[in-house]
């Protein structure tokens, strides 16, 4: 028994870490608890997610490999905002599925690709970057020609802490500290922010909003060395938000999702002309 459990404990890690996202965290869309705390965990998130954002949760095999550890931790606080504190920005798994949409985001920025950005400049295939303000300062040159080739950053933070066990004042920096240096760097400013191995919670969101953000946007799909994984385990379909990351294998990778979207007529798009969001 005591090894039955211990296989299945690995299976569970080993499942999460494919469903990477930033290295750790799983890239499944999460089941809706939300708009009704009754709503059964087995219940697929709903492809016009991108009107009204859902809380989600993930059933317990697969939750996040990095809270996994957290959990085994007694030293470990998650934190809560001050009652001050701004409402919670919204969350977004999916965007709009009109015209067949997809939306390509890529993170973290520490292996800035130049095949990429030859073909981004050759073809300006809509890209959203969710940059670490640390990334993106070893790379200053690269990012600046990115934004040149069409390419859009968003804030992934400063130096990619999980920000649920971060007090509140350091989430706020961590948000505010990318989007300023971006604004001063690249001349763009932030409006979306993604958290850390996806880590999140209502304070996550609150801190957001004190950054001046807009949204948080989580994904639907990863697409890794492993190929193509979605929440649901089917196709990719319309509306999905895509995770990959700026690592050594990313213009294979890109390239085989291009073939896959285009067997399945989907087409990529602007992130943000597929969430109703405010600008900055």
């Amino acid at each position: 028994m005591r090894h039955a459990r211990l296989v299945a404990w690995v299976l569970a890690v080993t499942l999460g870490t494919l469903l990477a996202g930033c290295g750790l965290i799983t890239g499944i869309g999460r089941t809706p608890t939300a708009p009704s705390s009754a709503t059964p965990l087995a219940v697929a998130p709903s492809r016009t997610a991108h009107k009204t954002p859902l809380r989600m949760s993930l059933p317990e095999p697969l939750q996040p490999v990095s809270h996994i550890a957290h959990a085994a931790s007694p030293h470990l606080t998650v934190y809560a905002a001050p009652p001050d504190a701004p409402r919670p920005v919204p969350v977004y798994w999916f965007g709009s599925p009109a015209g067949n949409h997809v939306y390509i985001t890529i993170d973290d920025g520490w292996a800035p690709s130049t095949r990429v950005l030859v073909y981004l400049e050759r073809t300006h295939l809509p890209v959203t970057a969710f940059l670490i303000r640390n990334a993106m300062a070893e790379h200053l040159a690269y990012w600046k020609a990115f934004v040149a080739a069409g390419g859009v950053v968003e804030d992934h933070t400063v130096s990619h802490p999980d920000l649920v066990y971060q007090p509140y004042a350091q989430q706020v920096a961590q948000w505010q500290g990318e989007r300023t240096a971006q604004a001063a760097w690249l001349g763009t400013t932030a409006t979306l922010g993604r958290p850390p191995y996806g880590g999140l919670n209502e304070t996550v969101e609150q801190a957001a909003a004190a950054a001046g953000l807009k949204g948080i946007v989580m994904w639907s799909a990863s697409m890794g060395p492993h190929g193509l994984v979605t929440w649901n385990g089917r196709p990719v379909q319309a509306g999905d938000i895509i995770l990959l990351h700026w690592d050594p294998g990313l213009y294979r990778e890109l390239m085989t999702l291009l073939q896959i979207l285009a067997q399945r007529h989907l087409t990529p798009a602007p992130l943000l002309s597929g969430l109703p969001v405010a600008g900055p």
